[in-house]
This record gives structure tokens, sequence and C-alpha cells, in this order.
């Protein structure tokens, strides 16, 4: 059996075990809120893991809808030039930063729409090089920006401290493995390539590399840490 067959079966007997424990954190494990949480394989995460911490182990859908900013009156201003083109400039009275800008005409429904980049309390000018014949048919207009919020998403069942705590340890316990694992390889491989021939190089690389991911006893005792 490999060190990889060994961890496999450490990350399935502990992830498989989690379901059998509490599905919610207490009120007062939860101090430090992350919306989403790595998966369980990432041990990077879960070995450095704080605990207590409070930690989403699913959440509800999220879906997206689209929402319309209406500007007032008063935050805008537009006009047609000599050669029929269209002209407005408005001042982004919104809490969001305006990525497109749209022009509709209060008569026949004609919109016009222009890329912006307008930040909250900034105004910004646009002339709209091709009106569409916007200018001849409208007396009155609409000026508006459409954005999405998410709907949804919120956490539906946390991770116990057990569980965190289970987590944590097993992915501490495969990051000493592979340590080890490391150590064996470097000591062995500085043992055997001194003095050798350039081209055997890869040849003691892959020996190596075999004797780290299965070492025997006396291999360990012979490299290990």
């Amino acid at each position: 059996m490999t060190w990889r067959d060994n961890i496999q079966g450490i990350l399935a007997a502990a992830f498989s075990s989690l379901w059998l424990l509490p599905m919610a954190a207490s009120a007062q494990d939860r101090f430090t809120v992350l919306p989403a949480a790595p998966p369980p394989q990432d041990c990077s995460y879960w070995a450095g893991l704080q605990i207590p911490s409070t930690v989403c182990k699913r959440h509800a859908p999220m879906t997206h809808e689209t929402r319309r900013h209406n500007f007032d009156s008063a935050d805008f201003s537009w006009y047609c030039n000599s050669i029929g083109n269209l002209e407005f400039d408005f001042f982004n009275s919104s809490t969001r930063t305006v990525r497109t800008i749209i022009i509709e005409g209060a008569t026949s429904g004609t919109r016009l729409t222009a890329n912006v980049d307008v930040s909250p309390g900034q105004s910004e000018y646009v002339y709209v090089t091709s009106s569409g014949g916007f200018c001849a048919k409208e007396r009155s207009a609409r000026l508006y920006f459409n954005y999405q919020i998410a709907i949804g998403g919120e956490c539906l069942t946390w991770y116990s401290t057990l569980e965190l705590q289970s987590m944590r340890e097993t992915c501490r316990a495969i990051q000493t493995e592979q340590q080890q694992r490391s150590i064996i390889y470097n000591n062995c491989f500085i043992e055997k390539s001194r003095g050798a021939e350039m081209t055997a190089i890869n040849s003691i690389r892959m020996v190596c590399r075999e004797i780290s991911e299965n070492p025997s006893m006396l291999q360990r005792w012979r490299w290990g840490p």
C-alpha cells in the first residue's frame, strides 16, 4: 500500500464520518464568518484553520435578478445638436458605478445605449454619434441603468466544531506525511547521486521517488527525519 492509498483512506474515513456529527455550529462557536469554504481536499486551508470558526457547509441556491435604477429628471439633461445627434450629461446619484447608461424616449420608446464608467457622485458627458432618429421622434426622455443583485445563497448548514477539528487534524496528518516523504526523497537523492554520472541522475530520481512513496522501515530510518 502506497502513501497515496493511506491518504485516500484517511480522507475517506474522516469525511464520511463527518456526516454523522452534529450539522450546526452553536452561536458561541461563530467568531470568524467565512462566506464560502474551500473543498475538504484543500488541506492548505483546513490544516491552518483557527477554531472556533464559522464555516458554511451548504448554501442555498443563488440566482441573480436584474433591477433598474431610474435617474431623476434633475440629474440629467439632453439635447440634439445641429446635425441631429444626441448629447446628454448626467450626475450619478446612485450608490453604484454605472457601466452602461440607457436613454429611452418617452414617446416611441426608442432606446440608445452608451458605455460609460461613472462612479457614484460623479458626472459624465455622453455624445451619441448614431442616434437612430431619436431627436426627430422624442420630446422627453428617461435615463436609467440596469444592475444585478444576488438572490439567495444564504448558509443552510454550518460545520460543527467537532467536524472542523476532525478535518483540521486529518489534513495536518497528511501534511506531516508529505513532509516526511519529501525529506526521504531528498536524502535518498543526495546519497545516491554523490559521485554518480550525469546519465544516471534521472534513474536515481525515479528510484528515490518510488522509495519515498512507499518506504520500508529501514529506508525511513536511513533517510527519514
